[in-house]
């Protein structure tokens, strides 16, 4: 996969956060990542198959996944509503994603896996971050190319 369409692809999941997510967020540099990838709090992982493989993941504090819950539903979520609103959070933004993408590739979306409490994963991909920063911390993605 050339450069070209690795930015066309993380363009697209900047586009899905700038428009899914309700809160002031600001990007940080976008950079290629080696193995393995760490989190804390939080996360969803959304497979996606097609022209492309690979996996999103979205990471981010439990503070930030309430303050989402809040700002969309005006209310804040705990314990399962916010793990389930948290997968649902990964599938609007990967399904957003996958529209911003179409005119180049075609991708289907898998059901999302929620991690929750401290989680490393091992890779064998191009991977990419893309951190936006806000007013409670950090929200990361993931941009993870099968070989």
């Amino acid at each position: 996969m050339d450069n070209q369409h690795i930015f066309h692809l993380i363009n697209g999941a900047i586009e899905a956060v700038n428009q899914v997510i309700p809160i002031p967020l600001t990007r940080g540099q976008t950079q290629r990542i080696a193995s393995p990838l760490e989190q804390q709090d939080l996360g969803v992982l959304v497979s996606f198959f097609g022209d492309i493989k690979g996996q999103l993941v979205y990471m981010f504090s439990v503070e930030y996944a309430k303050q989402f819950s809040n700002e969309m539903f005006g209310m804040t979520l705990e314990g399962e509503m916010l793990d389930s609103f948290v997968g649902e959070l990964g599938n609007m933004l990967t399904g957003n994603w996958a529209t911003h993408i179409v005119h180049s590739v075609c991708v289907d979306i898998a059901p999302p896996i929620v991690l929750q409490g401290p989680t490393q994963l091992s890779i064998n991909a191009n991977a990419f971050l893309v951190p936006f920063l806000g007013e409670n911390g950090e929200f990361k993605i993931y941009l993870l190319l099968d070989n």
